[in-house]
């Protein structure tokens, strides 16, 4: 018995330190997957990343949607306004009225002892301008053309003249038998003005004359 104790105490040791071995490895091994326990599933995402979350990257998309508008506003502010153009005057306005000729009179015409024939200008017209012909004809093959006179009166130059055949004329050419004119008006603005074109019979023997007419007025730009 004495002889197999030494052997025996051998064999406890052994077992006892092979036992503490064991019991080390068992408490690293319980250790390591507490730890392996304990950290998240993906690092990625526990970093705070907010492209990994929906949340955060909505809030991201937000947040960048509102500083690009300030940063277009403010570059906006930075350029330069536009111009303002001032309001044209009313001169200016008159010149950029566009008022197409009247070509009023074109016809034969029969002067017993004179002949009124009507025309307007119309507000906002700049420069107008009275310009035509006016030709008598014979009555007769046998008798010459008879001279007419024309005159350019105004709507109340001409009521005067038919009451008492009083002559106050803007503007008149002498008898002829032939003959143009080319009469610059005044311009008118706020209102209209009417004017007379007056053929007078100058014949001595105040016969019927037949005129050929052509006239036009204009109103200039």
């Amino acid at each position: 018995m004495w002889k197999r104790a030494p052997h025996l105490v051998i064999g406890i040791v052994s077992l006892l330190i092979s036992a503490y071995f064991l019991l080390g490895l068992v408490s690293a091994w319980k250790n390591f997957w507490r730890h392996e326990l304990s950290r998240p599933a993906h690092p990625a995402k526990a970093s705070g990343s907010a492209s990994d979350d929906p949340l955060l990257g909505a809030a991201k998309v937000k947040v960048y949607g509102v500083l690009s508008s300030k940063e277009e506003a403010e570059s906006e502010d930075d350029a330069a306004p536009p111009e303002k153009t001032a309001p044209a005057s009313p001169v200016e306005q008159v010149a950029r009225t566009t008022l197409a000729p009247n070509h009023f009179l074109q016809k034969r015409i029969l002067i017993q002892t004179y002949k009124g024939v009507e025309f307007v200008v119309p507000p906002l017209a700049l420069h107008p301008q009275l310009q035509g012909t006016f030709r008598s004809v014979a009555a007769r093959q046998a008798t010459d053309a008879s001279p007419v006179e024309v005159l350019l009166m105004t709507d109340g130059d001409f009521a005067t003249f038919a009451r008492n055949q009083t002559e106050t004329t803007e503007a008149s050419a002498p008898p002829a038998v032939h003959g143009r004119v080319d009469w610059i008006l005044t311009a008118t603005y706020g209102k209209p003005q009417k004017y007379y074109l007056v053929f007078l019979n100058s014949s001595e023997g105040q016969e019927p004359v037949m005129v050929d007419a052509d006239f036009t007025v204009s109103f200039g730009q």
